[in-house]
């Protein structure tokens, strides 16, 4: 006998808004929009480039510099993810460049979340 266990929704949260992470935003619309990542939801885009804060369905837009005006750094490393909201389970994808990928690994996995890096 299998027994369904409700799906646990994670957020996904997202570093960078340059150029891939406003393609990534597009392909996530369209995949989300057809169901096809039932796994997330929510999806938070924190970086420099976005200026105001912005909720739109599941997607949210946090301007970075709001909460770490002195970007990232191993000093503030900590209370960055803390203002993310960053869980267990949730997903951490990297697209910035101005950051210490190796600090922030250490710190994603130190929370039992997930770490992408567009490379």
């Amino acid at each position: 006998m299998t027994v369904d266990t409700p799906l646990q929704k994670k957020n996904l949260v997202v570093i960078g808004f340059g150029a891939v992470g406003q393609a990534w935003l597009k392909k996530l619309r369209a995949v989300i929009s057809r169901g096809l990542l039932e796994c997330v939801g929510a999806v938070h885009f924190w970086a420099p480039e976005i200026k105001e804060f912005k909720q739109d369905g599941v997607f949210t837009f946090h301007p970075l510099l709001e909460t770490a005006p002195e970007g990232f750094n191993r000093g503030n490393l900590e209370a960055i993810l803390d203002a993310m909201s960053l869980k267990e389970g949730d997903i951490l994808m990297e697209l910035a460049t101005r950051i210490d990928t190796g600090d922030l690994w250490k710190a994603v996995k130190r929370r039992g979340a997930h770490f992408l890096n567009s490379g």
